[in-house]
């Protein structure tokens, strides 16, 4: 247990300057970033498609409100046909909705996840040296 707890807090925020040259050469070319910034940038990347999605479904919402209104004419109309199209363009609608839905809950339940795991590793750095 106390290995593991070594190696997440030696990773967690990670300024290492130790090593061979080669090893300090390869740093600057390819960095080893912590843990804790990438959780940082996954959890900003997933904020910026959960907006997207929230906005496609806006849209997607604003759609079938207006080919249901059409729906509704066509049937007052007595233009069963058209009424027959639009009902069968609503359903795709519809199940593109839910499938944006889901997908956006998907990325919520991620985001959690990353705060719930960001905030214990946070825990886990600060009272590590109580631990040793």
């Amino acid at each position: 247990m106390d290995k593991n707890l070594g190696s997440l807090t030696n990773n967690w925020s990670k300024s290492s300057t130790e090593g061979s040259l080669s090893q300090k050469v390869l740093r600057k070319v390819k960095p080893d970033t912590p843990i804790k910034n990438k959780i940082d940038d996954a959890q900003k990347k997933l904020e910026l498609q959960i907006i997207k999605l929230n906005t496609i479904h806006e849209k997607l919402q604003k759609k079938h409100d207006g080919v249901f209104q059409k729906i509704v004419s066509a049937q007052k109309e007595n233009n069963h046909a058209y009424a027959k199209a639009y009902a069968i363009e609503l359903h795709e609608i519809r199940k593109m909705n839910n499938m944006v839905s889901n997908a956006k809950l998907s990325m919520e339940q991620i985001q959690i996840r990353l705060n719930t795991v960001s905030e214990l590793g946070d825990v886990v750095v600060t009272l590590s040296p109580c631990m040793s």
